[in-house]
């Protein structure tokens, strides 16, 4: 059984191979944070689950068919303050293996609850609970609870981020609440190591492990090394060897680690896993096989072989927001990230820029003659036209948010002028327009967006500019006057994080949204249609296309990696449209 975030429980009875949906009954607008199976009877099931805003409400569901169909099971629990149709969230679930009928739920701030007639009624035990800080009705997050087997099935749990045991009627603090067990803001994980008894892990916001009894946690693996530890098993026959399931949670890096002594030590052990967020990619002009790729993680990725194999360096940033190289001299090479870096051994070394500062965006005039850098907290633009050797900064005649300017989010270098200039920002700022090198702006509209993610100029017609913006709901803009007007050409994707112009025709041009995946135009932008056919998960944050007929486009996702295709010509078909 696989529980996913807003879509209900999915089930396969061959191995994973084949999954059919098993969700009768179920509310799926939740999501599913604990599955829990009867070990006497796998036709019984139960599942939490939590969301809405703070993920305050949830529900626990029961089923008696093997997942066919759902039967809430909630009697008892108090109503969540938001809807009487729901209880607080559900974070976790536990159940008796002497006695199935005995179940255990931790809550999001209601405390933890005890069915003893399997889930028909439920009863709050939450004496010794701890209240939240300056607090007397909100209790501490039961984020995780298990059974111990060496203390006669004792209710034990991660609560607030510590370790508490339930003894006669009440919860009882063991971690020295200096040690932090696990911080996770939901879903956290308690286990007990199969044969030693002092020895337990946690898994959540991170890995860790208490050698005697839960008193002391030492950490282990997570945070920032290798993001967010969703959970862990342990070998059947051998239980000192341990796995770890990792995802990307706030950008870091995901994966699975193998451990082999009792989570002492890690080593990564993903070969196949694709769960890598791709913020930006480039490819060579001059060797399409070379294609360089910065994550989420902060990690440089780098291919020589078309993708076969990747090199991987760190920078110790979060998350890589753009990769440019010289279109005249593809040695060198300009990341943005949380610092400015630069190589010039094709991605071999990076360098740190101390002259840049907080760095969004980066273009290159086509001539190579000038670099261009978008920063944050009021840094405005860098410029260099000595190939990076010197930087000015430039903030005079920006819009500014307060005392500051704003930040830049996107910028754009005309192909036939390297000194006309276009600068997307956040707050209120628009789009400007400089046709100085920078030295001065005009806003040029679109300042009701808030976010003008990607910008891009039409490479036959300087006139013609594509912008993506939006607010809660992302929207892409045309104009055809040189930023004179603007019209909305596809609206309610979510945030359009990249454009492209294939080589052969300028009027065909893709798009990267962040919920609608790629979408393509074969009239300059005018219309779009999906393009995603093959991509696991529509978030999408990047792109890149080679000049070859046909050509090769990349685009890199959120959570699966980078793929690519050899987009052919258009055809006489009709392409369902976007809305616009």
């Amino acid at each position: 059984y696989a529980g996913t975030d807003y879509n209900g429980i999915w089930k396969s009875t061959d191995g994973g191979e084949r999954w059919s949906k098993s969700s009768s009954g179920l509310y799926e607008g939740l999501i599913v944070f604990d599955i829990e199976i009867d070990p006497q009877d796998s036709d019984t099931l139960y599942v939490g689950l939590g969301g809405g805003v703070g993920l305050v409400i949830g529900n626990v569901y029961k089923s008696e068919d093997g997942g066919a169909t759902w039967t809430l099971k909630d009697d008892g629990m108090p109503r969540s303050s938001e809807t009487s149709t729901y209880t607080n969230g559900i974070f976790t679930l536990a159940i008796d293996p002497e006695d199935p009928s005995r179940l255990y739920a931790g809550t999001n701030f209601e405390g933890a609850f005890r069915s003893t007639d399997g889930g028909e009624t439920w009863t709050a035990i939450n004496d010794g609970l701890p209240f939240r800080p300056n607090s007397t009705d909100y209790r501490e997050s039961v984020n995780a609870l298990a059974l111990d087997p060496h203390h006669d099935h004792r209710l034990s749990g991660i609560i607030g981020g510590e370790y508490y045991i339930f003894e006669a009627g009440n919860w009882q603090q063991v971690s020295q609440g200096t040690y932090d067990v696990n911080t996770s803001i939901a879903r956290a994980y308690l286990y007990f190591h199969p044969t030693i008894s002092t020895t337990l892990y946690s898994a959540g916001d991170r890995f860790s492990k208490s050698t005697d009894g839960g008193v002391t946690w030492t950490k282990y693996l997570g945070w920032s090394d290798s993001g967010h530890v969703e959970e862990i098993a342990f070998h059947r026959q051998t239980p000192d060897t341990i796995y770890a399931a990792t995802d990307i949670l706030m950008k870091y890096w995901g994966g699975v680690y193998k451990s082999s002594d009792q989570g002492e030590s890690w080593a990564e052990a993903s070969r196949g896993i694709t769960a890598v967020p791709v913020q930006s990619v480039a490819i060579d002009p001059q060797d399409d096989a070379i294609i360089h790729v910065g994550a989420g993680s902060g990690h440089v990725y780098r291919t020589e072989d078309g993708g076969e194999t990747w090199s991987r360096t760190y920078l110790g940033s979060i998350g890589i927001s753009d990769i440019a190289m010289n279109p005249q001299d593809p040695q060198t090479i300009y990341l943005a990230s949380t610092r400015f870096y630069t190589s010039t051994d094709r991605g071999e070394t990076y360098q740190e820029v101390d002259h840049v500062e907080y760095p969004e965006c980066i273009d290159i005039a086509a001539d190579g003659s000038a670099i261009y850098v978008g920063a944050s907290f009021g840094r405005g633009v860098y410029r260099s036209i000595d190939g990076g050797s010197t930087w000015s900064q430039i903030t005079e005649t920006l819009p500014v948010f307060g005392n500051y300017t704003c930040p830049i989010l996107s910028i754009a270098v005309d192909p036939h002028d390297a000194n006309t200039v276009w600068a997307g920002m956040q707050y209120g700022g628009g789009i400007a327009r400089s046709a100085d090198g920078g030295d001065t702006w005009h806003v040029k509209g679109l300042t009701e967006t808030n976010f003008v993610e990607v910008i891009a100029v039409n490479p036959s017609n300087s006139d013609e500019i594509l912008a993506g913006g939006g607010f809660w709901e992302g929207s892409i803009y045309k104009s055809t006057d040189g930023g004179e007007t603007w019209q909305e050409k596809a609206s309610g994707i979510a945030f359009v994080q990249d454009f492209v112009y294939d080589p052969r025709n300028p009027r065909w041009v893709y798009a990267a949204t962040e919920g609608y995946g790629v979408l393509r135009s074969f009239n300059g932008g005018e219309s779009w249609h999906d393009y995603s056919s093959g991509i696991f998960y529509p978030v999408l944050y990047s792109l890149d296309i080679t000049a070859a007929d046909p050509p090769l486009l990349v685009v890199g996702s959120y959570s699966s990696g980078l793929y690519r295709r050899h987009p052919s010509a258009p055809q006489q078909v009709h392409l369902p449209l976007v809305a616009r």
